[in-house]
């Protein structure tokens, strides 16, 4: 391959009509680069100039925006850990609440197998209804002041 052999575009440009100019504003302006890779391909580079007040503009509402964002992220965790704790709390009494339940349905079982004995209804019919067996006899003291 014979020697790199540097491009350029405006080589004959003398010679050749671009037609009318047209109007160009100072912010619409392009800049064209033009390079050369290893293997002799020309590259155009085209830029923009940019104004700095627009950067700045675009990056405060970005950072808006990303502020924003994570604000509402730390809000809505901190309601929910209010949330999560106010449930943990009312599981909390639940449990103890069924804890107390099952140990007065425990203490009800036990009496109501007292109440469905033989010895419960013997000692209501002789203590209350002053019951007793044949050939047994009732003796009542009294005492007097």
């Amino acid at each position: 391959m014979s020697a790199a052999r540097k491009l350029d575009p405006y080589e004959n440009a003398e010679n050749f009509d671009f037609g009318p100019e047209p109007e160009q504003k100072e912010e619409k302006v392009t800049t064209e680069t033009v390079s050369l890779d290893k293997e002799d391909r020309v590259t155009y580079h085209s830029a923009k100039p940019q104004s700095h007040l627009s950067g700045m503009v675009k990056g405060l509402v970005s950072f808006l925006f990303v502020a924003v964002v994570l604000g509402y992220s730390f809000w809505q965790t901190s309601s929910l850990a209010a949330e999560r704790d106010a449930l943990l709390e009312t599981k909390a009494e639940l449990e103890e609440q069924l804890e107390e339940e099952k140990a007065e349905s425990l203490l009800l079982r036990i009496n109501q197998s007292y109440y469905d004995s033989d010895e419960y209804k013997e000692d209501m019919a002789r203590n209350r209804f002053r019951l007793i067996y044949p050939n047994e006899m009732l003796i009542t003291v009294s005492y007097t002041n």
